[in-house]
């Protein structure tokens, strides 16, 4: 029974990082950078887990840079290949 339940615990993570990594794709997608703060609002807004975020940020090789413009608040960019 323990091993069912953390394969459905395994299963039920990966699904959240790929909803996760889709949602930061389609929102990177419009824009050229986003708070991070905001980005996690909005996914919880949209019914994805917000502490996935910043795995699904990780993992597709985004940039995450804090602006002193913005009192070093910390913001997302698309991974440098694909923004050129």
């Amino acid at each position: 029974m323990a091993a069912i339940a953390e394969r459905i615990e395994a299963a039920t993570k990966t699904e959240q990082l790929r909803k996760a990594e889709a949602f930061v794709r389609g929102r990177l997608a419009e824009l050229d950078r986003i708070r991070l703060e905001l980005l996690q609002d909005i996914a919880h807004d949209e019914g994805v887990d917000p502490w996935s975020i910043p795995r699904a940020v990780e993992a597709l090789g985004c940039r995450v840079e804090e602006l002193p413009e913005f009192g070093n608040r910390r913001f997302v960019f698309p991974p440098l290949e694909a923004s050129a």
